[in-house]
């Protein structure tokens, strides 16, 4: 499996539409978008963080695990490869662990609520660890967002799982 980032759009896009919902001109490029304002717009999830941007491609997950994925559906497109046998040169079916390529193109919200879910640990094994994959990468490309790409319990500060919950929320480990 490998799965790489990259950033679409960046923030000053973010920070400029910002700037138009309270009625201030854009800066364009001119200053740079502190992290004080990617903190905050973080923070409170105003609709301006839609128009940060990323596209992420999964190479080699599990059939299973990129319909895992694809259940998001707003705020994020999915292209993932085909499995139809008459549009490859080597057809093997595996089954669910078919071997499958997924890009997503998504933004910052759909990310972090994507997350919550596909972090916490009543997720399949395998679709936690892909997961914790993309953060890694967003990480390398933009920490602040990879900080807010938490799981629905320790975003919530309660399991929302109930009896069926995995017990993390009541741990100290990670």
């Amino acid at each position: 499996m490998k799965i790489t980032a990259e950033k679409i759009t960046d923030w000053n896009l973010v920070r400029d539409v910002a700037r138009n919902t309270v009625n201030k001109k854009a800066l364009n490029n001119s200053k740079e978008v502190s992290d004080k304002f990617k903190n905050s717009i973080l923070k409170s999830e105003h609709s301006p963080i839609r128009e940060l941007q990323f596209k992420i491609t999964m190479e080699n997950i599990p059939s299973f695990v990129s319909v895992h994925f694809v259940r998001h559906n707003i705020g994020v497109n999915h292209y993932v490869s085909t499995r139809r046998e008459d549009r490859q040169d080597k057809f093997e079916d595996l089954g669910r662990l078919t071997p499958v390529t997924h890009i997503m193109t998504i933004n910052v919200q759909s990310l972090i609520n994507m997350s919550r879910k596909r972090l916490c640990l009543m997720s399949h094994k395998e679709t936690v660890k892909i997961m914790n994959m993309i953060k890694d990468e967003i990480e390398k490309i933009d920490p602040l967002v990879s900080k807010y790409m938490i799981r629905e319990c320790e975003y919530r500060g309660f399991c929302p799982e109930g009896k069926n919950s995995c017990g993390y929320f009541y741990t100290n480990k990670d």
